[in-house]
């Protein structure tokens, strides 16, 4: 079994996948209180042929990717769409950091809202099935490392491709997922 399906990141240690769209704190934070942590995390859906994609419509002036360079990028029989990571970042003035349920909320508001700014949620808003993604996460302390290996592997079972929003080929530390 690949580790590429919602069975294999359960094996893997990932949570089990719930619906990206409705998740809240509490569903990746359950018996942790306020105190964010460390994770990746992963998107997934069920694998179709992409006939179209959904026009860009996000309000600030950024530019999007084409449908054509969308379409070269969609692997039908994954899925994987994005493998993120969630370092901590910044510190608020209790001391208390950014991590893992930023990140998702962050890639959330931007799928469903258009309120944030996240690369690989550019992409993910232009998939029209985007309200059926499911979201899997696994505490570790070592997120970049831990990303760039998942996104490795993936791409040396896809033939070199990266999942479909990935841009890079991650573990390039905070600010680059």
């Amino acid at each position: 079994m690949t580790i590429f399906t919602a069975e294999g990141l359960l094996e893997a240690g990932f949570h089990e996948p719930i619906l990206l769209k409705p998740i809240e704190r509490t569903d990746v934070l359950v018996h942790r209180g306020a105190k964010d942590i460390e994770g990746i995390y992963v998107v997934l859906h069920q694998p179709t042929a992409m006939a179209r994609f959904l026009p860009p419509d996000h309000p600030r002036h950024i530019e999007f990717t084409s449908d054509e360079c969308l379409a070269e990028r969609w692997l039908s029989a994954a899925s994987v769409l994005y493998i993120g990571k969630a370092p901590f970042r910044k510190a608020d003035p209790d001391g208390k950091k950014d991590g893992l349920w930023q990140r998702i909320k962050e890639l959330r508001g931007f799928v469903y809202r258009a309120r944030t700014n996240h690369r690989g949620g550019e992409d993910l808003r232009r998939v029209p099935t985007r309200d059926t993604f499911l979201v899997t996460w696994k505490e570790t302390d070592r997120p970049a490392e831990e990303e760039r290996d998942l996104i490795k592997e993936f791409k040396d079972l896809h033939g070199g491709a990266r999942p479909f929003a990935n841009r890079n080929d991650g573990g390039a530390g905070p600010k680059a997922s």
